[in-house]
């Protein structure tokens, strides 16, 4: 049986815990919705799923019933303490430690077969811990997150909104995204203020498009949304090209001089970037 809200309110009171907004510490008390990522995750006997920010366990606790091994990982100390108490120890591996210090590599044992990694992420991390997937998707087979609407709509963004970036562009470089479902505030305690998605990630077999130099096509993507406002031309300059260097490239790529990050695709952000690279290749 999974965790309701008389539960966490008695394990609240009982370990004198407070939950803060400031560090995106909504828990999850809808089954429904749990019922639904382990469904979508298809969680079963022997999978290996990595979970960031557990709470007080009601995803950990779904993931064990199923028959899965969870290394968790939890950064609130009295989460922990309440972690230990209620759920069984048989297949979960707990760590009390900032996730975005996690040393992924270390902290896994290597294993021929991937990790799943499954979470309600906290939302005043959602945005580095995405990035440091990137760096260590080899590990795992797939990313299903819960995420604030607004990063979501980050993620699967069209060149020319607000919401398309950097965040955009790497993720979607590096990883397939998949929007699942909406979840309301009210699946949460305390309810947030705003929706939360629930999204698919999975590490590309291949490229999208050929790069020469990665370094550099990322380095691109950083510079050219230093500042929204200004054009890419001027962005690119803190990259120490001349004028005329960016301006050849601009044009090698078919794009105006007056283009600005926002309206680039994926692709025209390769096409500058093994231009620029074209030197160290001849």
């Amino acid at each position: 049986m999974n965790i309701n809200l008389t539960e966490i309110k008695k394990i609240l009171k009982e370990y004198n815990l407070h939950l803060s907004k400031k560090l995106g510490q909504h828990l999850l008390i809808d089954n429904h919705i749990l019922e639904k990522i382990m469904k979508a995750g298809e969680i079963g006997a022997g999978d290996r799923v990595v979970e960031v920010g557990p709470g007080l366990g009601a995803l950990t606790r779904s993931l064990l019933q199923r028959g899965a091994e969870v290394w968790a990982i939890e950064k609130d100390k009295g989460f922990c303490r309440v972690l230990e108490d209620i759920l069984p120890q048989e297949n979960l591996y707990l760590y009390h430690e900032d996730a975005l210090q996690a040393d992924w590599p270390s902290l896994l044992p290597s294993e021929k077969k991937p990790y799943k990694f499954v979470a309600n992420l906290p939302y005043n991390i959602t945005s580095p811990l995405l990035f440091s997937f990137l760096r260590n998707r080899s590990l795992f087979s797939f990313f299903l997150i819960m995420v604030q609407k607004e990063v979501g709509n980050r993620i699967a963004a069209k060149p020319g909104s607000k919401d398309y970036g950097a965040l955009t562009l790497k993720l979607n470089y590096f990883l397939t995204s998949e929007v699942l479902f909406k979840v309301p505030p009210g699946a949460f305690f305390p309810a947030p203020d705003v929706d939360s998605i629930v999204i698919m990630l999975k590490p590309r077999e291949e490229a999208p498009f050929e790069v020469w130099d990665q370094e550099l096509f990322l380095k691109l993507i950083n510079c050219g949304f230093t500042s929204r406002r200004k054009l890419l031309s001027n962005n690119l300059k803190l990259l120490d090209y001349t004028g005329e260097e960016i301006k050849a490239a601009l044009k090698s790529c078919s794009l105006a001089e007056q283009v600005r990050a926002e309206e680039l695709s994926l692709q025209n952000f390769a096409c500058l970037a093994n231009f620029l690279a074209r030197d160290e290749r001849r």
